[in-house]
């Protein structure tokens, strides 16, 4: 085929091509515009890279969502825990009041026939308020170890 025969069939071909672009898009469609839009795989892989990143970080994010969860549930525990040992405190001083109340009230009315046994009875009372104030700075020890968050609870003898 020579050369002139090669142009006129390409100008056939063209023609033929943009007859039947009017059939179908009722316009001349630039062929080699579409080319150069439709492939552009620099930003196909940045998209897909994006959303791996966007993935990993929405993971990431539910994972210390739950750790936050976890570490309020903990933090409720403690709070709730020093909050009975603090009741506790408090009831072991009313009664130590108490005592002390009833101690100072027997020292003001005691006979002297039954001096003997309100020495006795008054020794045991000053054993029992200093037992329950060791209980007592053993309660607040705890409570100051809970506070912190960690370390080993004191459970401290009582003797």
């Amino acid at each position: 085929m020579s050369r002139r025969q090669k142009n006129e069939k390409l100008q056939e071909l063209d023609a033929r091509a943009r007859d039947v672009q009017m059939l179908k898009f009722g316009r001349l469609v630039d062929l080699e515009r579409i080319e150069r839009v439709g492939i552009n795989k620099g930003a196909d892989d940045l998209r897909n890279r994006i959303r791996a990143i966007e993935h990993t970080q929405q993971n990431s994010l539910l994972a210390w969502q739950e750790a936050l969860g976890k570490s309020k549930l903990a933090l409720q525990k403690t709070t709730e825990e020093s909050t009975r040992s603090l009741s506790i405190v408090a009831s072991l001083f009313e009664r130590q009041h108490g005592l002390e109340a009833l101690l100072n009230a027997k020292n003001t009315s005691v006979a002297p026939t039954e001096a003997g046994n309100e020495r006795k009875e008054r020794t045991t009372l000053l054993q029992l308020v200093k037992i329950q104030a060791k209980e007592i700075e053993a309660l607040k020890l705890e409570i100051n170890m809970l506070r912190r968050k960690g370390g080993h609870v004191y459970t401290g003898s009582s003797s």
